[in-house]
């Protein structure tokens, strides 16, 4: 799954945000509790412990500082493989943050009993509290009025399927055959 859309944060406090990992329980959905295990430079291993429908989860993480974003890699958790990037840019205009996530999770056996736009949705909503959160943190950081949008304009969408890709470009879906 890749999700783009816009922040009014400038890109760096963007990048703050996400970098602090202990302060993801005030914004990130489900996040209760992070521990930091580990910290080396540009990485640092972290727990974290999340409430998600009704059950208790834990993920072990490794996060990897990039040059414009962030890189998160499960190490020990409830998915079979679970992988997440962010990227923080300036948009051409100047004004805020272009961002996205890339996610590549692989839920095991309880995710190939959801139907596929179940799932999506789950990620789509999962994309749209963090962005939010993500507004809301540099609010406070910057003390400037950063409005957090109500909803955020999604300007590109891209699902792996079986057949190919799903590609949604400001809500009109292509499809792209393996």
């Amino acid at each position: 799954m890749r999700r783009i859309s816009r922040s009014n944060a400038p890109p760096d406090v963007v990048l703050e945000v996400l970098k602090d990992y202990e302060r993801w329980p005030e914004w990130m959905p489900g996040v209760k509790q992070v521990e930091i295990l580990d910290r080396d430079g540009l990485e640092t291993i972290v727990e974290v412990y999340l409430r998600q429908y009704g059950r208790n989860l834990r993920q072990k993480q490794r996060c990897r500082v990039e040059p414009d974003g962030l890189r998160h890699t499960q190490l020990e958790g409830q998915f079979k493989t679970w992988e997440a990037q962010w990227r923080v840019v300036a948009p051409p205009e100047g004004d805020g943050s272009t961002v996205s996530l890339w996610m590549d999770v692989d839920p095991g056996l309880v995710g190939r009993l959801l139907p596929g736009g179940v799932w999506r949705g789950i990620l789509d909503r999962l994309f749209e509290d963090c962005l939010a959160g993500v507004e809301a943190q540099a609010l406070a950081l910057t003390k400037q009025p950063v409005a957090a949008s109500e909803k955020s304009d999604v300007l590109l969408q891209v699902f792996e399927t079986d057949d190919g890709l799903e590609v949604w470009v400001e809500g009109r879906r292509f499809f792209v055959e393996r």
